[in-house]
């Protein structure tokens, strides 16, 4: 792979935390209420697995006109939560920020499987880490905490009172791939390490440092050091598409923003500059699927 940039100087994709605190926070004692991730319980504990993504974003309209054209998702409505429906089946939520709130800019954040949530925030402290909120039950989604990592990307950790989505081929138009953008490497990896026991598979990614987290032989996600000073540590998510070139004129067309593409792949960031890519991929039978 080898990416060309297309970003405009000066440009900078979006700091999460605030969206992310924004997405947690909760004035209210209320228990908070989330629809289940899976449409029937499955019994499942994939601990390792991203299992789920939520955008906050500022503008609920502009975010199902992008992504509907896009991808072809369709959006059911729960009081001020979206389900994001891919072919029928939930793959994703959107909820919107609080206007006269701190966030600022719009974000994707990935939920990461553990099977003890309370446990998984003391060793993301013991890790470097830090808690922003949580561990808190969500009637209908489990129990789930707002993690940080020590380099400053966020995730959600997360044991689904459903159970976990089983591992399927990505399908075109739904997720594919996690990739944790990074300034240290070593230090990425010694901490998911031992949040996650991946076993680590060092991969070529044009110059830069990737390593991919497998566990039992499977890929469950990647992390790139990017030596990239105007882009924040982040999970960037991934949608599998037949032609990237392609999308990525059709994406331009609905308001986004080319950070990084390549023959393969392409990093976008949507119209409210939530960050995601698109990349073209066909399963390899000695090599296990991709991580879902």
């Amino acid at each position: 792979m080898s990416w060309t940039s297309t970003r405009t100087s000066g440009a900078a994709i979006p700091g999460l935390c605030a969206a992310l605190v924004a997405f947690c926070a909760c004035a209210s004692t209320e228990p908070v209420r989330l629809p289940p991730i899976t449409e029937t319980a499955t019994q499942l504990t994939l601990p390792g697995k991203f299992v789920w993504l939520d955008l906050v974003t500022g503008d609920l309209a502009v975010t199902k006109h992008f992504y509907g054209e896009l991808f072809g998702w369709k959006f059911e409505e729960d009081a001020d939560y979206l389900t994001v429906l891919h072919r029928g089946s939930p793959i994703a939520g959107v909820v919107l920020m609080d206007p006269d709130g701190a966030a600022k800019s719009s974000a994707w954040i990935g939920s990461l499987s553990v099977v003890d949530v309370d446990r998984a925030a003391e060793i993301v402290r013991a890790g470097g880490g830090a808690v922003e909120r949580g561990p808190i039950d969500a009637v209908g989604r489990g129990r789930a905490a707002l993690v940080r990592d020590p380099g400053g990307a966020h995730l959600m950790l997360l044991h689904a009172s459903s159970g976990d989505p089983p591992d399927v081929e990505p399908s075109m138009g739904g997720w594919l791939w996690r990739e944790l953008w990074t300034r240290d490497a070593t230090e990425a990896l010694a901490f998911y390490g031992s949040l996650a026991s991946y076993d680590e598979r060092p991969a070529a990614f044009d110059g830069y440092r990737y390593v991919v987290l497998e566990q039992a032989g499977r890929p469950r996600a990647a992390i790139v050091e990017a030596p990239m000073e105007k882009v924040d540590p982040l999970w960037l998510p991934y949608v599998r598409v037949e032609d990237p070139a392609a999308m990525v004129a059709r994406a331009g067309r609905l308001g986004a923003t080319v950070i990084l593409q390549d023959e393969d792949a392409a990093i976008l960031l949507d119209p409210s500059g939530a960050a995601f890519g698109v990349q073209r991929w066909s399963p390899k039978p000695d090599a296990g699927e991709a991580g879902q």
